[in-house]
């Protein structure tokens, strides 16, 4: 049965599709590591950066209101 069992770990069709159990388990102690590092969030500077997308995200709506047409132009020439 111990056969068997290292057999499977060692076989490279399992360590291709599901990757290398010791390697696996070591980065999710580092992430765990490092989520438990960051645990303060700058709020102020997430709702700026948030600000500043909703901003850019309504300065490109007509932009693309624009570019619309010609792109489904260009499309329609290609059928």
């Amino acid at each position: 049965m111990s056969n068997n069992k290292r057999s499977q770990s060692d076989d490279p069709i399992s360590k291709f599709m599901f990757g290398d159990k010791t390697r696996r388990n070591d980065s999710i102690d580092e992430i765990e590591n490092e989520n438990s590092n960051n645990s303060t969030i700058d709020y102020e500077q997430l709702f700026n950066t948030f600000d500043t997308l909703v901003e850019s995200a309504s300065k490109l709506k007509p932009l693309l209101s624009k570019v619309t047409p010609l792109i489904e132009k260009h499309f329609l020439k290609k059928k």
